[in-house]
């Protein structure tokens, strides 16, 4: 069955933003992980095609413990990347992933993916031969600021020119909201004239009446 997909207004402006650092901050259930594995799709099935009409990405996938890795972010990405083009694997370090998909054009996407457990600055060194079109940091909360340091010098290195050259080179996150003091607090807070924050509203709504009864509804928004 294929995944139906339905972009809120705040994923319809995250995927059109072409902009370096996105970032996605809203609470816990809102479709956060998603909306970001969706981008992902639509990022490579963007990237220019090479001579041979292939569309060449490999994407670094990065959270805080492996755990989670393997578990929810990995099960984000399988729901959303067509299940008879490839597949992700469930171990190894990284944990492997790989799809080609046909595009209506006459061109296909060749994606790669490489799943990630990166906390600290020390975990870091884990990354320094990666060669990625773009990255995706998953609950970006767990993680150090020298992860989005690392990171952001491994993007824009793949595929090379003779592939179709690199589309868009950017970093990805998604994070409930930080703590006051930390880094990614003060990101959104002060955030680069070339960055974007998205600020995703919750999936539903609380409502309480005159007599106290609590109610939820979907939020349209």
């Amino acid at each position: 069955m294929a995944f139906n997909y339905i972009p809120t207004a705040t994923g319809l402006e995250l995927h059109n933003c072409g902009k370096p650092l996105k970032l996605l901050v809203g609470p816990f259930g809102s479709g956060k992980s998603c909306m970001c594995a969706m981008d992902v799709l639509i990022s490579a099935c963007a990237q220019a095609p090479a001579p041979d009409g292939i569309r060449y990405s490999r994407v670094g996938v990065v959270r805080s413990s492996f755990p989670e890795l393997q578990k929810t972010t990995r099960k984000s990405l399988l729901e959303v990347l067509p299940p008879e083009c490839g597949t992700i694997n469930s171990s190894g370090s990284p944990i492997s992933g790989f799809y080609t998909i046909p595009l209506p054009d006459g061109t296909t996407v060749q994606l790669e993916l490489e799943l990630w457990a990166i906390q600290t600055a020390d975990d870091c060194s884990k990354l320094r031969s990666c060669n990625w079109t773009f990255c995706w940091i998953n609950e970006a909360t767990g993680c150090a600021a020298e992860v989005y340091s690392m990171v952001t010098s491994r993007i824009g290195r793949y595929p090379p020119q003779q592939l179709g050259g690199v589309s868009n080179a950017y970093t990805l996150m998604d994070m409930n909201y930080p703590p006051s003091g930390t880094w990614l607090n003060d990101f959104i807070k002060h955030p680069e004239k070339d960055w974007q924050v998205f600020m995703q509203p919750p999936a539903a709504i609380k409502r309480e009446d005159d007599r106290g009864n609590i109610s939820y509804e979907i939020n349209p928004c």
